[in-house]
């Protein structure tokens, strides 16, 4: 009867039952048979007992046995299924063993016994059952197949306008970038009691690797500004839950390389629930990414671990919304308009616009009243008629410092700041690009399956006609993010290199 009590898990741990992790964690677990309701509920109300009076969590391991395939066209030979009734096949003992356990069976003889629900009553039970069964078996059946267009309009919920313009003379205060962002949580925090913080120190008094959110634990309290283990999936997969439950979580990754631990839990999980089954997932991931040297800091490096541009993992998953403000009164009105929105929303912080790295980098952003900067919407930040150079984050500034140094030479260049990669504002960008009939794509991200190939295939589809030239990029080598401070600092695209591909462009 050993598999009755407790796999071996040799094959995967030291420890003989998976309960005795939970030690591990400081909580108690239990192994419990599987096939007995009376055990399964009797250990489940005691550990929710033990949680409503404030304990703390308990691990269940529920002892039972897959007895046919994981998947429908699996063999059953090879799941121990003596019900299958192969003909020359001996099922192994302890196939046997686990089908002489059938939970329905075994709890079936136990209600006899006890005089519950005699062995009559339970047939008559079952035949219901089955009948029911067969009867939505056969609705399902008959049922039509799903018209095409079904698949195309269920990736996003409806989205609401978010720009909101500040009144006339309504107050404001100048920031830098990251203080800006903790005014926009702030104000989120205050207006709406569903949105709350999770990350790695966010509620201590540092408020997180850069700062951000420093304050924001001392003011709304350890449950809504709440401090997580060293564990990226868990705070992904916290999050996640939480937004199907109604709240609002924003969650804080301290460096954007550390999402790759929750990958499952963003990319089959949140970005894909809206479409498979209608709920809302008001998610918003905040990502420090990219490298500081190019900025006011030569001395400090990232390397290949904490500097990397995530976009394009996100970019390229249907259900995600990927926004990637530049300056400090974007980065409030859309980190508002992110927490405000009812898809998840990779909303990317360039750590090298930060006030500790761009101390020359601050401006008037409103506090208080109604601010939001909409989704989808791109920005001309400079107006020119001879080429356009399409960019955003931290590069929208080495963009507006190559077009000033080309306006020395004659060269006037627009400077479209995407400002939101998905959704994208291709209309503002065409109409650039019509306008100016050369186009520039740069980015701090590297060049292969980069952003910028992405909208170079975009242009090239819509405005082929329209361009005099072929469309250049300006991106990071294909190489990873040196830590070396002199690497990195040459590793990111310069002004010089923009300035150096806009004058050939406009040559061409």
């Amino acid at each position: 009867m050993r598999p009755l009590t407790g796999e071996v898990m040799d094959t995967q741990s030291q420890v003989s039952r998976f309960a005795l992790k939970a030690a591990g964690y400081g909580i108690p677990g239990i192994t419990v048979f599987g096939n007995d309701p009376d055990r399964v509920a009797a250990s489940v109300t005691w550990a929710a007992e033990r949680a409503r009076v404030g304990e703390g969590p308990t691990l269940i391991e529920l002892v039972t046995y897959r007895r046919s395939g994981h998947a429908h066209h699996d063999d059953d030979r090879f799941h121990g299924n003596p019900q299958a009734k192969i003909p020359g096949y001996e099922y192994s003992s302890e196939a046997l063993l686990w089908a002489a356990a059938d939970p329905i069976e075994l709890y079936g003889e136990r209600l006899d016994r006890l005089g519950i629900l005699s062995s009559e009553e339970q047939g008559r039970l079952c035949e219901a059952a089955k009948a029911e069964v067969a009867a939505a078996a056969e609705i399902a059946a008959e049922a039509p197949w799903p018209e095409p267009e079904t698949h195309r309009s269920m990736v996003y919920p409806p989205a609401a306008d978010h720009g909101v313009e500040p009144t006339a003379g309504a107050f404001a205060k100048r920031m830098s970038y990251d203080e800006a962002v903790r005014d926009a949580l702030r104000e989120a925090m205050i207006a709406d009691s569903d949105v709350f913080i999770l990350g790695e120190d966010v509620g201590g008094r540092y408020g997180g690797a850069f700062g951000v959110t420093r304050g924001l634990g001392k003011r709304f309290g350890p449950l809504r500004c709440l401090n997580t283990p060293l564990a990226e999936s868990a705070i992904v997969g916290c999050g996640v839950g939480t937004a199907l439950l109604g709240f609002r979580p924003v969650v804080e990754m301290q460096f954007a390389d550390f999402l790759a631990p929750a990958f499952n839990a963003l990319v089959n999980n949140a970005a894909k629930l809206h479409w498979r089954w209608g709920p809302k997932v008001p998610l918003v991931v905040r990502l420090p990414y990219g490298g500081a040297t190019g900025t006011m800091k030569p001395l400090l490096g990232g390397g290949p671990f904490h500097s990397q541009c995530p976009e394009m993992w996100f970019v390229r998953t249907p259900g995600w919304k990927v926004v990637a403000p530049a300056t400090p009164r974007d980065a409030k009105g859309l980190l508002l308009a992110a927490i405000e929105d009812d898809s998840p929303v990779l909303f990317l912080e360039a750590k090298g616009l930060y006030g500790f790295f761009r101390t020359d980098l601050r401006e008037e952003v409103p506090v208080g009243g109604e601010f939001r900067v909409p989704m989808g919407r791109a920005k001309l930040r400079r107006e020119g008629g001879d080429l356009s150079i399409l960019t955003y984050g931290s590069m929208v500034w080495t963009a507006l410092a190559a077009a000033d140094g080309l306006h020395e030479e004659g060269i006037e260049a627009d400077v479209v700041d995407l400002r939101t990669l998905v959704p994208l504002d291709e209309e503002s960008v065409f109409e650039s690009v019509r306008k100016t009939s050369r186009a520039l794509v740069l980015h701090e991200d590297t060049g292969r399956g980069g952003f910028g190939g992405e909208l170079a295939a975009r242009l090239a589809d819509e405005l082929f006609y329209d361009l005099d030239a072929p469309i250049r990029r300006v991106a990071a080598p294909d190489t990873p993010i040196p830590y070396s401070p002199p690497l990195e600092h040459d590793y990111l695209p310069k002004v010089d290199d923009v300035v150096a591909a806009a004058r050939r462009l406009a040559a061409e």
